[in-house]
């Protein structure tokens, strides 16, 4: 409790300027910011990622976007910092100085979902929404901001967790959070069509993070990113609504891992067979036939689940074939187990079918 007290008090110190002035010029802003990070940078209790290939991804990808954002505001340069820590969260300090957590950066199955994460946060500083909550006084006091802050920050109960929500329902109860979030959401779409980037990214990665929190039954106790960032199906609809706008494929499974099919050469036994994954999932591991190596089998039906999987489908569409010895998806035979799949891996064709079965669905169900 102490840390979070220490950190309300630093985030005080450091917004303590005229409310008019801040409304006035980003010169403030900036010294605003400047003033919360030196903070942030003498904590000893806070950790920095050193590790080059983590900074040297975020460091691509930031100046990627950095730049497809600079034309909405060219006054603003962006610093980005990797703190050490699991806790899935992101958040900026006016004038461009931007926190990753490498939590949420393992959360990132993509280049393509951190850039939107990026983009996210890059908009909040560039659409000044800090200064816009300020002339919001009225429903958005010093203490209340320094209190969000100092919750991103420090990632820990700042107040008591009956404070914390109070901030976090006094900010959907407004609309001035959802406002800003969505439209960050929205201007990390525009700065992502202008870089190598998808923009599904940032829908994917936001369709996680509310799939988690729907997961959690909605509570807003350490949930690391949701006390800062309120999610809502609302907002899902409204990235899905801007992408079919601008004409951009939904297509998830460009900017994910956990949905990909790939297959691979393994050994059972000392015999050769070929796998079947589905993102970390192995799927399937099955031997060859008279006219296909186990490779070539593997491959064969990799391409035709990669194919189903282009379809959305829900955990009941994944069933097993009338004698159980096939996995089928929807109308469409996925793999027929054969004898020699049993004898290969020393199981009957249909404890293999039912494993495929069980993996599949668990992989579609997370």
């Amino acid at each position: 409790m102490r840390r979070g007290f220490r950190w309300l008090t630093i985030v005080l110190l450091a917004l303590a300027v005229p409310l008019q002035a801040v409304a006035k010029t980003t010169d403030e802003e900036r010294k605003i910011g400047k003033e919360a990070a030196e903070q942030i940078a003498k904590d000893k209790s806070i950790k920095f990622v050193t590790d080059p290939a983590v900074l040297e991804r975020v460091d691509r990808i930031s100046k990627a976007v950095a730049a497809a954002a600079q034309p909405y505001e060219p006054d603003l340069t962006y610093t980005f910092k990797v703190i050490d820590t699991k806790d899935v969260n992101a958040f900026s300090l006016p004038g461009g100085y931007i926190y990753l957590n490498k939590g949420l950066i393992d959360r990132c199955e993509s280049d393509d979902e951190l850039a939107g994460v990026i983009g996210h946060e890059i908009a909040h500083a560039a659409q000044h929404h800090l200064r816009k909550l300020m002339s919001q006084a009225q429903k958005f006091n010093w203490a209340t901001l320094a209190i969000i802050l100092a919750g991103a920050v420090s990632g820990t109960d700042v107040g008591g967790a009956a404070l914390l929500s109070q901030v976090i329902t006094q900010a959907r109860v407004s609309g001035y959070g959802m406002k800003f979030e969505t439209e960050s959401d929205r201007y990390a779409i525009e700065y992502l069509m202008k870089t190598p980037y998808n923009p599904v990214g940032v829908l994917t990665f936001m369709e996680k993070l509310a799939r988690d929190e729907s997961r959690k039954g909605g509570q807003n106790v350490d949930m690391g990113i949701y006390q800062t960032h309120p999610l809502s199906k609302d907002r899902v609809d409204a990235l899905i609504k801007l992408l079919n706008e601008k004409q951009i494929p939904i297509d998830r499974r460009k900017v994910t891992t956990s949905m990909k099919v790939v297959a691979k050469e393994g050994k059972l036994e000392g015999q050769p067979v070929g796998e079947i994954w589905l993102g970390k999932t192995r799927i399937a591991a099955l031997s060859g036939d008279d006219e296909r190596s186990a490779l070539e089998r593997a491959q064969e039906i990799a391409k035709k689940l990669d194919l189903l999987l282009d379809r959305k489908w829900g955990v009941m569409d994944v069933r097993l074939g009338p004698e159980e010895r096939s996995v089928w998806i929807g109308k469409s035979v996925v793999l027929n187990v054969t004898p020699d799949d049993a004898r290969v891996s020393g199981k009957t064709p249909e404890e293999i079918a039912k494993l495929a079965q069980t993996n599949l669905q668990n992989v579609i169900w997370k």
